[in-house]
């Protein structure tokens, strides 16, 4: 307690002007969530993480004029791990975060694996799915945290950076272990988690009004408003000068599959995806 007090001192008298931009940002942020009505139906945007689930849903409330809120759980620390623990249920998420909840459009990746429980709790609520070859997923997911994809396996010093780093979200995409995706290796937990969110829409896609990333890239427009349409929601706004505005980091797309993963690794996610990546045309 002392220890804590103390860093937050120092903290504060190394760099007074951030410190109290971050006491403010929480102050307001608490008072925003207190004050905010829960939206009883919103639309949920699923996907996996660096599937273009943020691009889809900012395109989408920009082109609608909706309100849209990208990423709920990174804004209370450790809130996604005591989801994934289940020390905190998703009704619990909710009500600590109604301001983000009274948004017209939500997304947040980890909700993909608590859609049962956002049904329940929003059973009027509209559904979509966005979908991406797990091969350029898992490309996009190692891009963003800066790991190559032809290691044998990240070697425990990567680890203890990698939770240092990104303690309450990215870790535990990568770990596995909270979500029962664990593999013997990074890249054959990445790939199980691809298999997973794909076998969950597989088995439920008339619940999901469904996107694919690689259509989306060729045509943001048209197929945002393809979207739309599907959704019964009206354009009424011209998104082309935004349409490449990133939403979260660019991956290197530029790096061809085999050059990225390796062949061994490669194999190792189509050998692992191969029925989901076949029924979803991505062989």
């Amino acid at each position: 307690m002392i220890k804590s007090a103390s860093a937050k001192y120092f903290n504060f008298i190394d760099n007074p002007r951030r410190s109290l931009s971050s006491l403010c940002y929480r102050v307001q942020n608490s008072w925003r969530c207190y004050t905010s009505q829960i939206n009883p139906n919103p639309i949920f945007v699923f996907g996996n993480q660096k599937s273009g689930t943020s691009a889809v849903t900012a395109l989408l409330g920009e082109a609608t004029n909706l309100t849209y809120c990208v990423d709920i759980l990174c804004f209370f620390g450790d809130m996604e791990e005591k989801l994934l623990k289940r020390e905190y249920s998703f009704d619990e998420i909710v009500n600590k975060s109604k301001y983000y909840f009274s948004k017209d459009i939500i997304k947040d990746p980890t909700f993909t694996f608590f859609v049962n429980k956002t049904t329940l709790r929003f059973p009027s609520a509209k559904k979509i799915f966005v979908l991406r070859d797990p091969r350029s997923n898992i490309r996009s997911i190692l891009n963003r945290l800066d790991i190559p994809g032809n290691l044998n396996d990240l070697h425990l010093n990567l680890w203890h950076k990698l939770r240092e780093k990104f303690p309450y979200n990215w870790y535990h995409v990568l770990d596995g272990t909270l979500l029962k995706h664990k593999g013997r290796d990074y890249i054959e937990t990445l790939a199980l988690r691809c298999k997973k969110v794909l076998q969950f829409y597989i088995a439920n896609q008339s619940n999901f009004t469904a996107i694919k990333y690689e259509n989306f890239q060729a045509n943001k427009v048209s197929e945002i408003e393809s979207l739309a349409s599907r959704l019964e929601l009206k354009i009424v706004n011209n998104i082309n000068p935004i349409k490449n505005v990133q939403f979260q980091p660019k991956g290197k797309s530029s790096i061809s599959l085999i050059d990225f993963f390796g062949s061994s690794n490669l194999r190792k996610i189509e050998e692992i995806c191969r029925e989901e990546m076949s029924i979803l045309d991505y062989y």
